[in-house]
């Protein structure tokens, strides 16, 4: 699938980074936690809290 970004075509839906590619902030656990792209996109998990990890999982 392409979509066109700012007058140029990419297959990405998502950019890493902005907001778009964030979590809802009903979701997190405070909304100043943002989420750590180059963690996740390298397979890693990242602690949101004590007990609670997020991950990444591509389809």
């Amino acid at each position: 699938m392409l979509i066109c970004v700012g007058g140029k075509q990419s297959n990405l839906m998502v950019t890493p980074g902005i907001d778009g590619a964030e979590l809802m902030d009903d979701l997190k656990p405070s909304p100043t936690i943002r989420l750590n792209s180059s963690l996740l996109l390298s397979g890693n998990l990242q602690q949101s809290r004590s007990l609670e990890w997020i991950m990444y999982k591509p389809r």
